[in-house]
C-alpha cells in the first residue's frame, strides 16, 4: 500500500508537468504488483492515449473491462480512444455502454459532501508552504461535483445522434 502511495504521487507529479512517460511507468509498476488496481490501470491507459498509443490505451481498458464490465470510467475512456481515432462503430457501442452504466445523479446532500471536502482539502494544501503558490485562487477552481458528468452525458447524446445521422440504417441509439 505504501508503495502504491509513493507512485501515485510520482505519478501526480509527472502528470502535472506532462510527463506522459513517466507517470505511465509509474501506474505501470502499479498494476503489474497488483493487477485489481483498476484505478492505476485507467491511468495508465489514459497517460497511453496521451502520448498516441490508441491500440494499448484500449488494451489497457479492456483489462479493466474484463473484470469489472460496468466500469464507467473505462467505457467512457474507450468510446474516447475510438472516436479520436475514427472507429466509430466501436465508438457507438461504448458509448452506449458508458450511458448505461453511468452511475446516478448525485443527491444535493452528496454535492454539498462533495464540495466541502474539496475546500476542505484546498484549505489544508494552502497551509501547506509547497503547495500554496501552485494553487489556483478559489474563485478558479471548479467545485461543481456534476458538471463534468453533464457535459459528459450531452456529448454522448450528441454523438449519438451524429452516428445515426451519417450512419443511417445502422439501428436506433440507446439513450
Amino acid at each position: 500500500m505504501r508503495f502504491h502511495m509513493r507512485l501515485n504521487l510520482e505519478a501526480s507529479r509527472r502528470l502535472g508537468r506532462g510527463d506522459y512517460p513517466g507517470a505511465a511507468d509509474c501506474y505501470r509498476k502499479i498494476a503489474d504488483s497488483d493487477p485489481e488496481e483498476w484505478a492505476a490501470l485507467l491511468m495508465l491507459a489514459h497517460c497511453q492515449e496521451c502520448q498516441g498509443q490508441h491500440a494499448d490505451a484500449l488494451a489497457t481498458a479492456m483489462r479493466v473491462v474484463a473484470a469489472h464490465p460496468d466500469n464507467f470510467l473505462a467505457l467512457r475512456g474507450m468510446a474516447r480512444t475510438c472516436v479520436n481515432t475514427g472507429d466509430h462503430h466501436t465508438a457507438k457501442l461504448y458509448v452506449e455502454r458508458a450511458l448505461a452504466a453511468a452511475p446516478p445523479q448525485m443527491s444535493a446532500r452528496e454535492k454539498r459532501f462533495v464540495l466541502l471536502l474539496t475546500r476542505g482539502v484546498v484549505t489544508v494544501m494552502r497551509l501547506l508552504p509547497q503547495y500554496r503558490k501552485r494553487l489556483p485562487q478559489a474563485g478558479a477552481l471548479d467545485l461543481d461535483p456534476t458538471r463534468a458528468m453533464r457535459e459528459w452525458t450531452a456529448w454522448a447524446q450528441e454523438y449519438l445522434a451524429w452516428y445515426a445521422d451519417a450512419f443511417p440504417g445502422s439501428g436506433p441509439a440507446v439513450n
